[in-house]
């Protein structure tokens, strides 16, 4: 499944510079028949179906990814399966971002998390992700200790990297 979750990244990267029309008219949201409607999760959606990754299952193992087109129902269903963790930027935590997971942002100036994108690199303390519908465009962006301040702050990481449960202790988690 590694080259399938490479795929996804690679898929995601040739997108970036894509810009939307008019009104949220944008090819991903079209190819799900949900065109014209906030973006950002149906273009995780759109890389993941192109990538072979995509599941309309509840019960999604890693590094399939649930198709909605909803951030709070992606969080919800990987929450479901044991996915969402709270991000680390401490290399030793198994916490720690990995490409080709998820995040999901709140964006500066709102009170929820109501965008996501997809970790794309790593370097210690900083996280470059790509990310749809932001300035109506895919675009990467880069976090800082999981901060861009002129974009938002992400809150939390869903795992595609197949995290190992060993026991219910979050200590107890391995990658």
């Amino acid at each position: 499944m590694v080259s399938k979750l490479q795929d996804f990244l690679d898929i995601a990267n040739d997108e970036v510079g894509y810009e939307e029309g008019s009104g949220n008219d944008n090819k991903y949201g079209e190819h799900f028949g949900r065109n014209y409607e906030p973006w950002c999760a149906f273009f995780i959606c759109w890389c993941a179906d192109q990538a072979g990754i995509l599941t309309d299952s509840d019960d999604a193992d890693c590094p399939y990814i649930p198709f909605t087109g909803s951030t709070s129902e992606m969080k919800r269903l990987y929450a479901k399966n044991r996915r969402d963790l709270s991000p680390s930027m401490n290399e030793a935590n198994p916490n720690y971002p990995m490409p080709g997971d998820l995040v999901t942002i709140k964006p500066t100036g709102s009170s929820s998390e109501s965008h996501i994108g997809i970790v794309y690199e790593v370097d210690g303390n900083t996280v470059t992700t790509i990310e749809g519908n932001i300035s109506d465009k895919v675009k990467k962006v880069t976090y800082t200790d999981l901060v861009a301040p002129s974009y938002g702050t992400i809150v939390t990481l869903l795992s595609n990297n197949c995290l190992l449960y060993t026991s219910d202790a979050a200590d107890d988690l391995t990658r």
